[in-house]
């Protein structure tokens, strides 16, 4: 028996460096009738506030983009008016709990590991399990949107690294499903708190806003990024050093002084943190592109589109040098100045946008903390 909601709608670009979870939520959130975008979920999210981590030493440093809790920020969705719910399946048969959702015309965002997809680059790989937790959203699982499903198999939209709507059989599905917790070699993560068994998403959806009010939300998040990018607060927590705004590419410059450009690890672990930097500014680029499609003669975003433009394009171009280099083996003291330069610009630049922005923008109020 086949279970079915129409992928009709469903977006086949997305940009390759979103969280695995934000454009399923987007889907589910539109499907409800819900005003959603996917810069709406990321502007509310604050992941365009830059943060670096720092641990017991520069080695353990790491550019981090889910830390806006850390500064007593709410959860996006509940500036949105949706609670969200992150359970574990209970059912004895799983796969009917999925039936059910589509039965009932919902579809159902579910968490899993890569190492079990067929399709994925991940599937039974040693480079995923050795790498586990490092990327930028830390130890978590990977997120699919199931939308139809028979008696051997479901189909999924899986939007990251790169769109696909594929069919996998369900005994490699449920290996999929069964999580991270599952998987061979992964024992050694000690915070197991954002790994699931037969992981589910609930989407609790109240008042839907209107257009206009979803463009305020936009822009009360982008005051609170100026705001809190200004004021560069550096924290503690859970024996770390957070370090946010401005101060992320004041510590970057500190760090990379510190650095033997002889020594190839040194370096490599710089140039790993630089090409990291450049995400938090496309999440700004894209947000501002957002505002610019309903509002396109707002001088303020066109402003901030051109420098975020400049700047993005400033790392880009230096990412392309250092990665050209370190392929070569060709890492020299150049490129370390060369790094320095680019970070000087970007401090400069983006701490002039977002002053201007702060300065203009009087009559828009920031994010509530908790």
């Amino acid at each position: 028996m086949i279970e079915t909601i129409s992928e009709d709608g469903f977006l086949k670009e997305v940009p390759y460096y979103l969280p695995c979870f934000i454009p399923l939520l987007n889907e589910k959130l539109k499907r409800s009738g819900f005003n959603s975008s996917i810069s709406l979920i990321t502007a509310t999210a604050l992941l365009e506030l830059p943060c670096v981590t720092v641990g017991n030493s520069n080695n353990d440093a790491k550019i981090e983009y889910w830390k806006s809790m850390d500064l007593d920020y709410s959860f996006c969705t509940e500036y949105m008016g949706v609670e969200l719910n992150d359970y574990n399946v209970k059912d004895s048969e799983p796969i009917e709990f999925i039936r059910s959702k589509l039965q009932s015309g919902d579809v159902c965002i579910v968490f899993g590991t890569p190492y079990y997809l067929p399709y994925s680059h991940d599937f039974l790989s040693e480079h995923f399990i050795s790498t586990f937790g490092q990327s930028l959203v830390g130890v978590s699982d990977h997120s699919i949107l199931v939308y139809k499903i028979d008696d051997k198999s479901v189909w999924v939209y899986d939007t990251t690294p790169n769109v696909r709507l594929e069919k996998v059989s369900i005994e490699d599905f449920l290996k999929f499903w069964r999580g991270n917790l599952y998987v061979n070699g992964l024992e050694y993560i000690e915070d197991k708190s954002r790994m699931h068994e037969y992981g589910c998403l609930e989407v609790k959806v109240g008042n839907n806003p209107s257009e206009a009010e979803c463009r305020m939300l936009i822009e009360s998040s982008l005051k609170t990024l100026a705001y809190e990018y200004l004021s560069g607060p550096i924290i503690e927590s859970n024996g770390k050093k957070l370090y946010y705004g401005k101060s992320q590419l004041t510590w970057m410059i500190s760090y990379l002084n510190e650095i033997d450009p002889n020594n190839n690890e040194e370096m490599e672990k710089a140039i790993d943190l630089y090409f990291e930097l450049k995400f938090g500014r496309f999440f700004i680029k894209d947000i501002i592109e957002e505002v610019l499609n309903n509002e396109p003669s707002n001088e303020l975003y066109i402003i901030l589109a051109l420098g975020y433009e400049a700047i993005v394009n400033n790392l880009n171009i230096c990412s392309l040098r250092l990665k050209k280099n370190k392929v070569k083996g060709n890492l020299s003291e150049s490129d370390l100045d060369y790094m320095k330069k680019s970070i000087s610009y970007v401090l400069k630049l983006e701490t002039e946008l977002l002053s201007d922005f702060y300065t203009k923008t009087d009559n828009v109020k920031m994010l509530e903390k908790v």
